[in-house]
């Protein structure tokens, strides 16, 4: 094959072998018989392979697709750009962006807990002090503590000796049970947050001295679940008969298995159910 021809197959491939070229460059340069054409194709593609050579300069881990684990150049120490985004567009400030409703802690009428504090007069110069008012301020505190609540419920007998017993409240049906309060928190932090169960265990060990098996956090979640099929089937009404409403899924694990989450939405209303399907 003569130089000619394997520039021209060369030059004919989508990706370009570069050291080929190079090298069916140079042949032809030394054994040049007067081709202008071939000539100005090898000056065209070398120019096409300096611009994506200079293309590539400079590009890692940071500014492109390249995965961190491919990055020849370990750009470890290299800080990316505090001016713009990876696609090169200007970043947002720090905090809240304009039209952004903040949240500002602020004094409460009515505190829980009122702690007076008068002033030791014996620091202060001798003089005579009168009170002429109170500087107000709060701290807001969230008090993690465990109460056990006990209901003794009233016994009477009748002058025949038959007992009768004061109701208890509705949900009260053990001797010792865990209240609403305890169900509710492992069910927000296993579904919403993703706390596996050891951990859950751990929380309320440590925070509250409470023990729970995970038979007990299962029979929590499993009792949600009982109580939301009315939510679901309402949710369901309202979407159906909704003139638009947003639908996508995306892929969830459940013990190991790939399945997919499906999800139908409106202003009103959010629906996400489990299948094992994707979908039509």
């Amino acid at each position: 094959m003569n130089t000619n021809s394997i520039l021209t197959k060369t030059l004919t491939k989508k990706a370009i072998n570069t050291h080929q070229f190079v090298g069916s460059a140079r042949e032809f340069v030394s054994s040049y018989n007067g081709d202008f054409k071939a000539a100005i194709d090898i000056i065209n593609t070398f120019i096409e392979l300096t611009v994506d050579l200079l293309n590539q300069v400079g590009l890692n881990c940071l500014n492109s697709s390249i995965p961190p684990s491919q990055d020849k150049r370990k750009t470890k120490n290299i800080k990316p750009d505090s001016k713009v985004t990876k696609d090169g567009s200007p970043k947002k400030k720090q905090g809240g962006q304009s039209g952004h409703q903040g949240v500002t802690l602020e004094l409460v009428d009515n505190p829980d807990e009122i702690i007076k504090i008068p002033v030791d007069t014996s620091t202060l110069p001798p003089d005579d002090y009168h009170d002429i008012g109170l500087e107000r301020r709060q701290t807001t505190e969230v008090v993690i503590t465990k109460i056990v609540r006990e209901y003794q419920a009233q016994v009477v007998a009748n002058t025949q000796g038959k007992l009768f017993t004061a109701s208890f409240p509705e949900g009260v049906t053990h001797k010792a049970q865990y209240g609403s309060s305890i169900k509710l928190n492992p069910v927000y932090m296993a579904i919403f947050q993703l706390i596996p169960y050891d951990r859950l265990q751990q929380h309320f060990h440590e925070l509250y001295n409470v023990d729970i098996s995970k038979g007990t956090l299962y029979n929590f979640l499993e009792l949600a679940f009982k109580r939301l099929d009315r939510f679901e089937q309402a949710a369901k009404h309202a979407l159906i008969h909704f003139e638009l409403i947003h639908a996508d899924e995306t892929g969830i694990n459940v013990s190991g298995k790939r399945i997919w989450l499906h999800n139908a939405s409106n202003e009103l209303w959010t629906l996400m159910i489990p299948h094992e399907k994707r979908g039509e």
